[in-house]
C-alpha cells in the first residue's frame, strides 16, 4: 500500500491557497486558476497511485484513507477547520478526476451557506457536476454515528455561522466594508455558542490573505484594528499601582502624593525610614517606592538595605537626594531598578520617574471554587482556555547550534499566559512570552490581538526595541482601562550568539552560567513598564535593550509568575531562590531537561495544591561546542 501521506500534505498545503484566493478573487481571475491546479495536481499524483483516496477530518485530525495524520500543525488545522466548518467530513477522489470537478468541489467550499445548503444539506445541482468526486456530509456521518438530530442541526448551523463570519471579516479588512455592530455583534454570538477558537483561525485566513495580495505590514495592522474594536472586550475594574512615598516634610509630602494620585498612582506616606520599611512589610503589593533622603549622605541610606528585603522582590525606587555622593554608596550602587533624583526636583519629574521603574498592579487570580460558584464564569473561562490553547506554537523551528525549550501548564481553569515563537529574517528567532492581567475572553481577546500583531511587525522591525513600541502602538489604543499584559521580547541571532531582550514589567530572564567550575544563576538587568500601564512618549522611555550573549553551555531562561509564585498546601511560594536552586541542579544538561527541572520542581513544591496560575517557562541554551541542534 503506497504511502500517501508526504502527498496529502501537500495537498493541504496548496488546498489552502487555493481556498484563500478563491475568495478574494473572481472565479475567472488569473491566479485562481493558476493555485487551483496547483493543488488539482497533488489530488493527481495520489489517485495515480492509489483510488479512490479519501481526505477528511475527525475530532480536528486529518485523515488519509482512514488514518490519521499525526503531526499537528496550522496548516493542517486550516484544512481541518475549512472541511468541518463547511458541514462535511471527508471527500474522495477517484483516478481520472477532472480540474473542472476539483474547481466545483472549491466552489461548494468558499460560497456562503444559504448559497449551498437546502435546508440542512448541500444542494443536489452543486453535487452533480462532481462525477468522480464524492462528499460525505456531516449530517450522514454523524446519524450514522448514532447523534441525535438536535445535535446535528447544532453542528450544521455552527459551520454556517463560522462562515458567516468569515465573510464579515474579509469583508472588513480587504474592502473596508461592513457594520462593525453586526460584527462585533456575530463574534460575540460565536463565542457564546462555544466556537471562539476558530476566530483565531479566521483571523489566521484574513493575515493570509492580505499577504498574498501584498498588503504592507503597517497597512494590515490597520486593517485589523476595526477587527479588534469589534472584539467582545469587557471593561475590567481598574486597579491602580500602589505607591509609598517617604518625605519628612509634610506639605512637600502632600504635594508629591496629589501630583501622583493625578498620574493614575494609589500613593501612601510614611515620615521616616522604619515606618517606611514597616508598611512595605505589611504584605501589601506596593507597585513602587519614592524615598527622599535629604542630606543623610552615603550612611542615611543604608536603609535601602532592609527596602530589598522587604517584600517578594525589591520594589522600584526612585530616590531623592541633595548629595550627589549618595549615587555612588553601595546601597544605592546595589539596588535593582533604581533611580536617582538629584535635589532640587518637582513633582512631574517624580511622577515621570515612577511612571517608567513602577511594578504593574497586582492581579488578582479567581480560585477554582470561586469559578465553579458562578455557571456563566466557568463557561466563559472554559471557552477562554480553548482559545488560548490555540494560540500557542505547535512546534520550535530548529537553530543550528543552539537549544531551544518551552513548556506551558494551564492552570485547570485560569490564567493569562501566552507565548510564541516567531521565524525573523536573517535566521533569527523572535521569542514571546507574556502574562494578561485580565480574565476568560477578555483575556483571550488580548492574547489574540498580541498574538496577530506581533506576526505582523516583528518580521520588519530594525530592532526588538522597536518591533514592541509598533505592536504597544497597535495594541493598547483597543484596550479597556485598568487591563495591562506584562511581556518580554527576545531576539536569538545565531551569528553572533547573542540575545536581545526587552522586557515589559515581565519577569527579568535568569542566565545559568559557569564561574570557577561551578553552576550560578545571574539575574539579567532589564527595565520597562507594562503594555496598557503607561502610554505615550514613557512607555518609550520606559524601555531598554540588553544584549546577552551566549557562551557554549549557557541558559536563558524566561518565565512567568506563575513559577516563583507557585504555593504549596501552606500557602508557601516557590519563590525565586527555589528556582535558582533548580536551574543549578539541571545547569549542565540541554534545555529541554532545563524547562523540564523547573516545572518539575514546582509540581513537587506544589504537591497537591492547586494551581493558582499558568505555568510557562522557555530555555534557550547554546550547545557546548556549538554543534548542530
Amino acid at each position: 500500500m503506497p504511502d500517501l501521506m508526504p502527498l496529502a500534505l501537500e495537498f493541504a498545503r496548496a488546498f489552502n491557497k487555493a481556498v484563500r484566493t478563491f475568495r478574494m478573487y473572481s472565479p475567472t481571475h488569473p491566479q485562481v486558476a493558476h493555485d487551483l491546479a496547483g493543488a488539482f495536481a497533488w489530488i493527481e499524483k495520489m489517485t495515480s497511485q492509489e483510488s479512490p483516496v479519501a481526505l477528511g477530518t475527525r475530532d480536528g485530525v486529518m485523515i488519509v484513507q482512514g488514518h490519521p495524520v499525526r503531526e499537528l500543525t496550522p496548516i493542517l488545522k486550516s484544512f481541518c477547520d475549512l472541511i468541518s466548518s463547511r458541514g462535511i467530513s471527508s471527500f474522495s477522489a477517484q483516478h481520472g478526476a477532472t480540474l473542472a470537478e476539483f474547481s466545483a468541489l472549491v466552489d461548494i467550499l468558499v460560497r456562503k451557506p444559504d448559497e449551498v445548503l437546502q435546508g440542512d444539506r448541500i444542494k443536489p445541482e452543486l453535487l452533480k457536476p462532481l462525477q468522480k468526486f464524492r462528499i460525505n456530509e456531516l449530517r450522514f456521518v454523524a446519524l450514522q454515528d448514532g447523534a441525535s438530530e438536535e445535535a446535528v442541526q447544532l453542528l450544521s448551523s455552527s459551520g454556517a455561522q463560522q462562515q458567516d463570519v468569515m465573510q464579515l471579516l474579509s469583508a472588513f479588512v480587504t474592502a473596508g466594508k461592513g457594520d462593525s455592530a453586526v460584527l462585533s455583534q456575530r463574534l460575540a454570538s460565536l463565542i457564546r455558542k462555544g466556537d471562539a477558537a476558530d476566530l483565531v483561525r479566521m483571523l489566521d485566513d484574513v493575515v493570509g490573505e492580505m499577504d498574498e495580495a501584498g498588503v504592507l505590514p503597517e497597512e494590515r495592522i490597520d486593517r485589523m484594528s476595526t477587527v479588534f474594536r469589534s472584539l467582545p472586550i469587557a471593561e475590567e475594574v481598574q486597579k491602580l499601582r500602589r505607591i509609598l512615598v517617604m518625605q519628612e516634610d509634610p506639605p512637600m509630602r502632600a504635594e508629591w502624593m496629589s501630583a501622583l494620585k493625578q498620574s493614575g498612582f494609589d500613593p501612601d506616606s510614611a515620615d521616616s525610614p522604619p515606618a517606611a520599611i514597616q508598611k512595605l512589610r505589611d504584605g501589601s503589593h506596593w507597585s513602587g517606592f519614592v524615598a527622599d533622603a535629604g542630606f543623610r549622605g552615603a550612611d542615611g541610606v543604608k536603609f535601602l538595605d532592609d527596602v530589598a528585603k522587604s517584600g517578594k522582590r525589591p520594589v522600584p525606587v526612585v530616590l531623592l537626594s541633595w548629595d550627589e555622593a549618595v549615587r555612588e554608596a553601595p546601597s544605592v550602587a546595589n539596588y535593582p531598578g533604581l533611580r536617582f533624583i538629584s535635589q532640587p526636583t518637582n513633582a512631574p519629574m517624580i511622577t515621570g520617574a515612577m511612571d517608567e521603574i513602577a511594578l504593574p498592579p497586582e492581579v488578582e487570580r479567581l480560585t477554582e471554587e470561586q469559578i465553579a460558584a458562578d455557571p456563566t464564569l466557568a463557561a466563559e473561562v472554559e471557552r477562554a482556555r480553548v482559545i488560548q490553547s490555540k494560540l500557542l506554537p505547535t512546534d520550535i523551528p530548529a537553530v543550528d547550534g543552539f537549544e531551544i525549550s518551552a513548556q506551558y501548564l494551564p492552570a485547570q481553569r485560569v490564567g493569562g499566559d501566552y507565548y510564541d515563537v516567531l521565524q525573523l529574517p536573517g535566521g533569527r528567532l523572535g521569542f514571546i512570552i507574556a502574562d494578561v492581567s485580565g480574565k476568560g475572553i477578555s483575556a483571550a481577546m488580548i492574547m489574540v490581538m498580541a498574538r496577530t500583531i506581533f506576526h505582523a511587525v516583528a518580521p520588519g522591525a530594525v530592532s526588538p526595541k522597536e518591533a514592541v513600541m509598533q505592536a504597544n502602538s497597535k495594541l493598547v489604543p483597543d484596550l479597556p482601562p485598568g487591563v495591562f499584559l506584562t511581556l518580554a521580547y527576545a531576539v536569538l541571532d545565531p551569528a553572533s550568539s547573542s540575545v536581545t531582550v526587552v522586557s515589559c514589567g515581565h519577569n527579568p530572564p535568569l542566565l545559568w552560567t559557569e564561574f570557577g567550575g561551578m553552576g550560578i544563576v545571574e539575574t539579567v538587568a532589564v527595565q520597562g513598564a507594562a503594555m496598557g500601564l503607561v502610554r505615550g512618549p514613557a512607555f518609550e522611555r520606559s524601555l531598554r535593550e540588553t544584549v546577552v550573549t551566549l557562551s557554549p553551555g549557557e541558559h536563558l531562561l524566561f518565565h512567568t509568575d506563575g513559577v516563583n509564585e507557585a504555593m504549596d498546601m501552606g500557602d508557601e511560594e516557590f519563590g525565586d531562590k527555589r528556582l535558582i536552586k533548580a536551574m543549578v541542579r539541571a545547569g549542565e544538561r540541554n534545555a529541554q531537561d532545563m524547562t523540564h527541572g523547573v516545572v518539575n520542581a514546582v509540581m513537587k513544591h506544589r504537591g497537591a495544591a492547586p494551581a493558582s496560575d499558568d505555568l510557562t517557562v522557555l530555555v534557550v541554551r547554546k550547545q557546548p561546542g556549538g554543534g548542530a541542534a
